[in-house]
């Protein structure tokens, strides 16, 4: 006679092309196994769903971090255009009369950007600027560009490709026309 207290916490579903994790399931991934999530495969997270580029833009995001720094008497530095969408990238000067521009490369869904100018010294201005996308506030109102000073940094977040998200930061924004 079959045991019906027997209840599995992991199963496969009737059909055979789902397994299913009840809860307080668990699955464990030993020492060495890999969860491989291929392109246009989706992975979904309270029913939202995330493409493996979303995701991988979002991973690649948390580990990139590059310093921009200004040595000597420079009075203006430009960087045309960020090499990456994603990541911390710094800006440090050694002259309190640093100012600067910087040009966003186009986002991806799923990608973070943090701008920091907190090592900017006295007065130093770093202009953010956009070409070919756009930029939103928090409140959905367009801005052509925005400024860091020092003790300045933003967060931009990308939800849907060409267009970025200013989500927080400490900087003065410039609305579109």
């Amino acid at each position: 006679m079959a045991d019906t207290t027997y209840q599995p916490k992991i199963y496969r579903k009737s059909g055979g092309n789902i397994e299913v994790v009840a809860s307080s399931g668990e699955l464990e991934l030993e020492s060495g196994s890999k969860v491989d999530m291929q392109s246009g495969s989706e992975f979904q997270f309270y029913d939202t769903d995330f493409t493996a580029d979303k995701m991988r833009n979002f991973m690649l995001s948390q580990d990139y971090f590059v310093d921009y720094y200004i040595s000597g008497a420079v009075s203006f530095f430009n960087v045309s255009q960020l090499v990456t969408n994603y990541g911390y990238h710094c800006w440090s000067g050694a002259t309190t009369d640093s100012l600067g521009s910087v040009t966003l490369p186009a986002p991806d869904s799923g990608c973070i950007l943090h701008l920091i100018g907190l090592k900017l010294a006295g007065d130093g201005n770093l202009s953010v600027l956009t070409s070919g996308t756009s930029m939103i506030n928090n409140g959905s109102i367009l801005i052509s560009s925005f400024e860091l000073s020092a003790l300045g940094w933003a967060k931009l977040l990308c939800v849907s490709a060409g267009q970025w998200l200013v989500v927080d930061g400490n900087y003065t924004e410039h609305l579109a026309a």
